[in-house]
């Protein structure tokens, strides 16, 4: 009788007699050929593979919403250090501090609300916790209305200003110093930009819920969890088309199903 032990991908054969003693080996010149070993059938699927999965549109946005938030804060830090801290003291343009609350507003609050909000959606780790950081800090939002009601008087205070030659001197050697490729009228821009910014990447991540007709989905809710299912376990039914997401707000399960870079809306409970 012959036993067959397999260790890794090779085998190894021994002879063994009635009694279980092995016989005695053979004679160099007698020892049988090898037997050939069997195929080895390995069905393998990749798993924590970074990249072997190309990230669907909502998680592409995800990103984005936190990797432009990182330049935006970035940039509102340059505003107030490089900007507003030198402005503020009188010897340089010799602006009173009324000129320099109309150039600047409250660009101090937004660079601190913004920098908060960073860091939460640093923290988060779906498109969901990011979805959360906006719908816990909504009415924070509220600083930008300010801002946007400020910009064209501070506009109009720039264009003043450029008609000073020791003030266009300065901002353009400040400019140089920096080595921003914007002027300062630029950066103060950006504020207003990036509300509406938020406005339209949040559409876009609502937007992937293909074929939702109902209203808003902020009216259900919060989103509190997101998460993937599939049937056939367990020797069940399988689920007819697959793997299905699963949205649950606050007063609202939603079933979408992925097509392609886009989900597509299957049902929901209330």
């Amino acid at each position: 009788m012959a036993s067959l032990r397999g260790s890794g991908s090779s085998t190894s054969l021994s002879t063994v007699g009635s009694e279980g003693d092995p016989s005695p080996a053979c004679p160099a010149s007698t020892r049988p050929e090898p037997l050939p070993e069997p195929p080895i059938r390995l069905h393998l699927s990749p798993v924590g593979i970074q990249g072997s999965v190309k990230p669907s549109r909502l998680e592409r946005v995800a990103k984005e919403i936190v990797e432009t938030e990182r330049a935006y804060v970035r940039d509102l830090r340059s505003i107030v250090e490089d900007y507003l801290g030198p402005l503020m003291d009188g010897r340089v343009l010799g602006l009173s501090m009324e000129q320099v609350g109309t150039l600047f507003a409250n660009i101090e609050d937004i660079y601190e609300f913004s920098s908060e909000l960073l860091e939460d959606l640093e923290n988060s780790n779906s498109a969901g916790g990011i979805a959360e950081c906006f719908v816990q800090r909504s009415e924070d939002f509220d600083i930008y209305t300010l801002y946007c009601m400020n910009y064209p008087s501070s506009l109009a205070l720039l264009r003043e200003l450029s008609l000073s030659p020791p003030a266009t001197l300065w901002l353009q050697e400040r400019q140089a110093q920096l080595r921003h490729s914007l002027p300062l009228q630029s950066f103060l821009l950006k504020p207003v930009q990036r509300i509406l910014k938020y406005h339209l990447l949040l559409q876009e991540v609502q937007r992937r819920l293909g074929g939702w007709t109902g209203p808003e989905l902020s009216a259900f809710g919060e989103l509190v969890l997101e998460g993937t299912f599939r049937g056939g376990g367990g020797g069940g039914p399988r689920l007819r088309g697959g793997e299905r997401l699963l949205f649950l707000f606050s007063r609202m399960l939603l079933v979408a199903k992925r097509r392609g870079h886009e989900y597509t809306y299957k049902g929901h409970i209330f």
